[in-house]
């Protein structure tokens, strides 16, 4: 195929004629748009966390925590970025991280909208403990929220996690039960 012979399709698809021994080739070109555009949708969520504030006070802690459970998908991310921050400020910082998974547990068990409880789910991936075992089980059977209660349990250093996904095997059938079977490995 000769370059001035493209069609329609190898344009789209970003196919280039290449000389070779054996005769012209079209050889897809994988463009760099896809990575262009991941790096920056990296970026505008590393931005939108790094410019979030940690709270000075207790008072800034209760009011993220309180619009925390009426969290809709959307661009509204006051209270997730200040929790954000609080949990990357936690490192090294034992009692404030209990502190963080009490009040993110508390999300997961009251009447939440499905975006909090997921939120909380995601932030107990980071920060979770054995602790947060029995509130992320009883999620394993929720198709909206088991993916990121079980990501979250794969996370917890702990046979307790182990155990729980094994027990909820019995509990689930169908997807439910073959992403159990996958987060056993």
């Amino acid at each position: 195929m000769a370059a001035a012979e493209q069609t329609d399709d190898d344009r789209r698809l970003h196919r280039r004629p290449v000389e070779t021994s054996q005769g012209t080739r079209s050889r897809v070109r994988l463009g760099g748009g896809l990575c262009c555009v991941v790096l920056m949708l990296t970026g505008i969520r590393l931005v939108s966390t790094a410019t979030a504030e940690v709270p000075e006070d207790e008072a800034a802690l209760d009011a993220a925590f309180e619009a925390l459970p009426k969290l809709e998908w959307g661009p509204d991310r006051q209270a997730p970025n200040t929790i954000d921050a609080l949990i990357v400020s936690s490192y090294g910082k034992p009692r404030l991280r209990a502190e963080l998974e009490t009040r993110l547990l508390q999300v997961l068990q009251s009447e939440a909208t499905q975006a909090a409880r997921c939120f909380a789910c995601r932030r107990l991936q980071q920060i979770g403990s054995v602790r947060s075992v029995p509130a992320l089980s009883a999620l394993l059977g929720d198709p909206q929220l088991a993916h990121p209660a079980r990501a979250a349990l794969e996370s917890v250093p702990d046979t307790a996690a182990v155990d729980a996904l094994r027990a909820a095997l019995a509990r689930v059938d169908g997807d439910l039960k073959v992403g159990i079977i996958h987060s056993l490995g």
